[in-house]
């Protein structure tokens, strides 16, 4: 598959490059990002990104872990100045606590980071982080022992969206049924992979075939695609739509 080639070729250039302290994981997120963006060096436009919300973040902000080659090539992506998105970040999880939503972690810095790249340039209503508060009580209600702050990112994104937070809950609940009836595995991993899945188009079921694919053609090239690699195919299911 296409997408599945495009995001290898990426992350081997990346990985070629990437300190040797730095989390494959984080790597690998950067490179979904990265795949779809206009960017001729991927390790250097990244790394200097990486270093500039480094150097603006305080001490003891978790902008300042690995994570933050995860960020910095998000806003690549959207082609922003990692600086300026920086600050407007700190500025947003100021108003968290207005919202019920806690600030301090890794989860919330993240879930601030959606937010505002989706706005670009434009004001953050404060109605995104009410929705964003009702969303996780929703998603509560139907896997009360998963849900938590390890899914703020995931209600970010479902925040900027148009639709109900009924509708929402209700189609990530679909979506989640959908991908166990391919014999995934329940449990916090499933429960990510429907919040990202969910965000393409689509039945439920047609979502999840997508997944399927996905999953397959990594599994033919000789990838093991256990639970911890499900929101990777999810993501990636999402690209054979968006690119």
């Amino acid at each position: 598959m296409d997408v599945v080639e495009r995001y290898a070729s990426v992350f081997d250039a990346l990985r070629r490059r990437k300190h040797w302290t730095m989390d494959v994981t984080v790597l690998r997120l950067a490179a979904m990002t990265l795949m779809a963006a206009d960017v001729r060096d991927p390790w250097g436009d990244l790394h200097r990104a990486a270093e500039t919300l480094k150097e603006r973040a305080s001490w003891f902000s978790p902008i300042r872990s690995p994570i933050r080659y995860a960020l910095a090539a998000m806003v690549l992506r959207r082609d922003l100045d990692a600086a300026r998105t920086h600050d407007r970040v700190q500025d947003l999880l100021g108003r968290f606590r207005a919202a019920k939503l806690r600030p301090g972690s890794i989860q919330a810095v993240l879930s601030a980071f959606l937010i505002v790249l989706h706005h670009g340039d434009t004001p953050v209503p404060d109605e995104v982080l009410t929705r964003m508060a009702a969303i996780l009580r929703r998603w509560k209600s139907d896997h009360p022992f998963l849900t938590g702050t390890d899914d703020y990112p995931m209600a970010a994104l479902h925040a900027t969206r148009d639709d109900g937070v009924e509708e929402c809950g209700a189609r990530v609940e679909a979506v989640y049924q959908a991908l166990r009836a391919k014999k995934m595995r329940r449990g916090n991993a499933l429960q990510l992979a429907s919040h990202l899945v969910s965000l393409g188009s689509g039945s439920p079921s047609g979502r999840a075939l997508r997944f399927d694919r996905v999953r397959n053609a990594l599994v033919d090239r000789g990838e093991r695609v256990g639970t911890g690699r499900y929101d990777e195919v999810a993501i990636l299911s999402l690209s054979l739509i968006h690119i």
